[in-house]
């Protein structure tokens, strides 16, 4: 699995949300942005798009930049996963794979990992 791969950028948004509803982490845009590191702007916003289109995010808007361009149109803080977003995080088959890869991959999202599952 690739550090820029769909599943994997998905995984680390979900478990970062997670991780906040838990209150085991403090919100920052920045560390969201870390932890996400791999994926630009425009994926980014488009793969949070996506995961608030299918109802595993909600609380973020999203506003039309161009073409198929998006950014959001309020605060990262603003959004949280839903239950639906939670069971996709923990029952996915996608969503294992890319747990067992971050738990090697050394990147910021392993040191999430124990304080959420």
């Amino acid at each position: 699995m690739a550090k820029d791969d769909f599943n994997y950028i998905e995984f680390k948004i979900l478990a970062y949300y997670y991780a906040w509803l838990k209150g085991k982490v403090v919100f920052d845009d920045q560390v969201l942005r870390e932890v996400t590191k791999g994926a630009d702007d425009p994926y980014f916003y488009k793969v949070l798009k996506s995961l608030s289109d299918r109802s595993y995010l909600e609380g973020l808007t999203f506003i039309n930049a161009w073409g198929n361009e998006f950014f959001v149109g309020n605060d990262l803080s603003d959004g949280a996963i839903t239950a639906e977003g939670y069971r996709y995080l923990k029952e996915n088959s996608s969503m294992k794979g890319a747990l067992e890869y971050a738990k090697t991959a050394g990147e910021l999202i392993s040191t999430l990992l124990p304080k959420i599952f």
